[in-house]
């Protein structure tokens, strides 16, 4: 009986001891699992941070140039938007003091012979218009002439450089102005040239159209591309 009391329990240990070595193998293998799991995990959020990293620097570096795009833009249009209101508005008042209907002019034939020399010295002409003009029969007339053909030119002048300015920088004012500003210019050019026609070719007719056309649209044009670009420079300025 005790023998085999002997043999149960030297079988029965050897049962424990193996138990207990698979139970120890498996307690390893667990370490050893976690530790690859959490090394491979580590791993996987290291370089998930680190192409995160990489795609926020990506757009970082997108927003700080859009940003600067836009400052640069902004500071362009404010530097242009005035300059190209500026030009349009001299060349529009400039055609109009041409082509209205009330053009004042000193009647020559009134002054006496020290005032009109006077006069005539003090002119800008050129000394050959200075010579026709005290060799000139009707004196008012050839003074008026030439006193037109100086503005026109003037004119012309200040529309050609609204228009050119407006090729060159219209790229940084915002389309709607643009167009406008744009449209506006050719109502003046419009107008100026049919003008000049009838006043430097005889017996040309002057359309009417063309007059009632800068006169009835030209100032309100004008009026609401004032207001358009105050706001635009000044948007949180009520405009008066």
């Amino acid at each position: 009986m005790e023998f085999i009391i002997s043999i149960f329990k030297l079988v029965g240990g050897f049962v424990i001891g193996a138990g207990g070595l698979s139970l120890i193998i498996y307690q390893i293998f667990k370490r050893l699992s976690e530790k690859w799991l959490d090394s491979k995990f580590d791993q996987r959020l290291q370089s998930l941070k680190h192409e995160q990293g990489k795609e926020l620097e990506k757009l970082r570096l997108e927003i700080s140039m859009l940003l600067d795009r836009a400052v640069k833009l902004n500071q362009q249009e404010f530097e242009v938007l005035p300059e190209a209101w500026s030009k349009l508005n001299e060349s529009f008042w400039a055609t109009k003091g041409i082509v209205g209907s009330l053009q004042m002019f000193p009647d020559l034939t009134k002054m006496d012979e020290q005032q009109f020399n006077e006069f005539i010295d003090e002119l800008d002409f050129k000394p050959w218009e200075k010579r026709e003009l005290r060799a000139a029969r009707d004196k008012n007339k050839f003074y008026q002439k030439q006193l037109t053909l100086r503005r026109l030119g003037e004119a012309k002048l200040k529309i050609s450089d609204a228009a050119i300015y407006l090729s060159r920088k219209g790229i940084f004012i915002p389309t709607p102005i643009l167009e406008k500003m744009k449209n506006l210019n050719d109502v003046v050019w419009r107008t100026f040239v049919e003008y000049e026609l009838s006043q430097t070719h005889d017996g040309m007719p002057w359309k009417m159209d063309r007059l009632t056309e800068f006169f009835e649209g030209g100032e309100p044009a004008l009026a609401e591309l004032e207001i358009l670009i105050h706001q635009r420079l000044w948007p949180n300025e009520p405009v008066a």
